[in-house]
């Protein structure tokens, strides 16, 4: 019975879990991705609001850049979103518009 040399190399998996961040329930997809790789994820929509990307943080973050950032850790992107709000001051006079972000209040 001979010997031979066998190199086996480690493949490392990191999970990568995309949370809608809209208040359904379920936290959406979660993939398995290689240790250094690029992940991919569709755009979401959801009615009356707009979505703005993918983030590090459910609220504020910094937002994932799927074609340049590469994943090195099991992690957590969050759907972040803007939509609009009317405010109704003194008694309905003078209601006005504004728009509000994931995680956000309305200024007034």
């Amino acid at each position: 019975m001979g010997t031979e040399s066998v190199t086996l190399y480690a493949k490392w998996m990191c999970t990568v879990t995309f949370d809608k961040n809209n208040g359904s329930t379920g936290m959406g997809d979660v993939k398995e991705v290689i240790y250094n790789s690029m992940v991919s994820h569709e755009d979401l929509n959801f009615p009356g609001c707009t979505f703005l990307g993918w983030y590090t943080a459910a609220t504020e973050g910094r937002k994932w850049n799927f074609a340049t950032e590469r994943v090195t850790h099991t992690m957590t992107l969050y759907a972040h979103w803007s939509f609009a709000v009317t405010i109704y001051p003194n008694n309905n006079s003078n209601p006005y518009s504004e728009t509000v972000v994931s995680g956000g209040v309305p200024a007034a």
